[in-house]
């Protein structure tokens, strides 16, 4: 289960207390244009578009395309150019599978996630073996639209 990470431009700030369970001092990356939002651990480094874990076993890529998408055709569109191998959930709510990365993420697993937010969010996600899922959870299920 590999994911392709999708490039879009992301902006780097700092969140100011916990957030989706990770530890004070976590990073917020906003897509470019303050739609969607992720919270990723401090010690995460932003290069162009992603978001990367120490030694880049993880990566999180924003994904602005599906934002003013609804939810079904956003979820449409996302697994109709990065299949699913596995769905871990998909409902009313979420949409989150795991899939192949291909040679993008060789040797990686993926998981890409779209949510039923106003406007539409959706994020990728590559991750290395050994890396721990339930921090990587956090992290995805800290997707969000953004407060305005």
């Amino acid at each position: 289960m590999r994911t392709r990470t999708l490039a879009f431009a992301i902006v780097l700030t700092f969140s100011a207390g916990l957030a989706a369970g990770l530890a004070q001092g976590s990073k917020m990356v906003v897509d470019t244009k303050k739609n969607c939002q992720l919270t990723v651990p401090a010690d995460w480094s932003v290069e162009g578009a992603t978001a990367y874990a120490p030694a880049k076993k993880i990566s999180a890529s924003l994904n602005g395309v599906v934002a003013n998408r609804s939810f079904a055709a956003a979820k449409t569109l996302v697994k109709g150019n990065y299949h699913p191998v596995k769905v871990i959930q998909d409902d009313a709510k979420r949409l989150l599978y795991s899939f192949d990365p291909g040679i993008m993420g060789a040797g990686k697993s993926g998981w890409y996630e779209v949510i039923a937010s106003t406007p539409t969010c959706a994020a990728s996600f590559m991750y290395a073996p050994g890396t721990d899922e339930a921090m990587l959870r956090k992290v995805v299920d800290s997707l969000a639209a953004v407060k305005k």
